[in-house]
């Protein structure tokens, strides 16, 4: 199946949430689990150099590739548009 936009893609994948309950109910386990495998990872990074450390770990796995000019923001540059 061909979508022409990404927008045409959420449309038929939250169709198929609604109608089959069970893809619904797989998807809600592998959010969960996604939660709690994050909510692990950095309960460990707590204390003043969070955000660093943060930072560090996106970068090494490719997620951001720095900063704006603005730190101040905290804004990140992302590969990829949202």
């Amino acid at each position: 199946m061909n979508f022409e936009k990404d927008i045409d893609y959420v449309r038929f994948y939250s169709a198929q949430l609604r109608e089959n309950p069970k893809l619904f109910e797989q998807h809600k386990k592998f959010l969960e689990a996604q939660l709690i495998a994050s909510q692990s990872l950095f309960s460990n990074w707590k204390g003043k150099q969070f955000k660093e450390k943060c930072r560090t770990y996106l970068k090494e796995r490719g997620l951001i590739i720095g900063l704006t000019e603005n730190c101040c923001n905290f804004k990140e540059v992302t590969k990829h548009k949202v």
